[in-house]
């Protein structure tokens, strides 16, 4: 079935063009955490924080390692929307005047919406100003991360989020 279906569907490709192998040999390959921090730094650090160091938007990444092993970790930054966070689910706000605002709900009371959006800024909303508020089907995760970073980076990456441990 593998073979067949390997025929028909193409697998995920990275940066640098190459597919993502299975999950299984995946997690056997081992990857460079020094080169793993780095792609980190890159990307990750726009909405991930681990320490003093990244933006506060996503789930805090600094004990991930006791979280997660490399399989769940690789599931996490190959299809974010397979599993959300608690708490991080994504509500988009239809304004009155016509504009949007996309993020996840950290406070509500009876007359205001707070919402923590890209960036992590925190934007709050007067309800009446709100004509409709929808939960989100996907993660504010983008799909398809592994595109901008090269297979062994990928790799790389899931090897130092594996050290980060209390």
């Amino acid at each position: 079935v593998q073979k067949e279906a390997s025929r028909h569907l193409k697998l995920p490709q990275t940066l640098d063009n190459k597919p993502i192998p299975p999950l299984a040999e995946l997690v056997e390959m081992g990857g460079d955490s020094a080169n793993g921090k780095k792609v980190f730094h890159t990307i990750c650090i726009a909405c991930h924080k681990v320490g003093d160091v990244g933006i506060e938007f996503g789930p805090g990444l600094a004990e991930i390692g006791n979280k997660l092993a490399k399989d769940g970790l690789y599931s996490s930054i190959l299809d974010p929307s397979a599993a959300i966070s608690h708490g991080f689910e994504g509500y988009i706000l239809n304004m009155k005047d016509d504009n949007i605002a996309m993020g996840y709900v950290i406070s509500e009371t009876n007359d205001t919406l707070a919402l923590k959006m890209t960036g992590g800024i925190t934007s709050a909303f007067k309800k009446a100003d709100i004509k409709s508020k929808k939960k989100m089907e996907l993660s504010l995760m983008p799909a398809n991360l592994q595109m901008a970073m090269k297979r062994q980076d990928l790799i790389d990456l899931v090897e130092f989020l594996t050290t980060l441990k209390k």
